[in-house]
């Protein structure tokens, strides 16, 4: 994305640093707070890639919002490339709306039915989701609703 969630997090922490990763037309639009020249230029960085074919940040912490709904093969290498980059012990949020019977439902899954249509992707459904993390060695801890739209899975790497 173009990193309002990370400067959202920078601000409500100033000890944090964070690295926005997003294709390279994306994070030429990247929020001027991150920028060269923003008030939180001096603790982001901005690092065009494809999380599809590499993941070149070390992090304690990796979030993923709202970006596996390619294709299954897509959203597996995204998740083996952040196991592979993450040192044991890192934290992995996974951020996503849901298929499952929620509130949300008409919304992710007129969702459901572009991304079919455009990428030939799909969102997942808590089972989906939790199955490629698993495929991806993550370890999955809590799951949780952040709203009516989106859950939170918290992952870790095996030591």
């Amino acid at each position: 994305g173009q990193g309002h969630v990370l400067a959202s997090l920078l601000e409500k922490h100033p000890r944090v640093r964070g690295v926005l990763l997003d294709l390279p037309g994306v994070v030429a639009k990247a929020d001027p707070r991150l920028r060269d020249g923003g008030p939180l230029a001096d603790r982001a960085g901005i690092v065009p890639g494809d999380c599809r074919e590499a993941i070149p940040v070390d992090a304690d912490l990796y979030i993923i919002k709202n970006i596996l709904e390619w294709d299954d093969e897509s959203t597996r290498r995204t998740l083996r490339n952040v196991r592979g980059a993450a040192r044991p012990g890192a934290r992995v949020v996974i951020i996503e709306n849901l298929v499952d019977d929620s509130p949300s439902m008409k919304f992710t899954t007129a969702m459901d039915l572009l991304l079919l249509l455009n990428v030939g992707g799909a969102k997942h459904t808590k089972e989906s989701l939790v199955s490629r993390m698993t495929e991806a060695g993550l370890v999955v801890g809590e799951i949780r609703p952040v709203n009516a739209y989106l859950h939170a899975f918290e992952c870790t790497v095996p030591e």
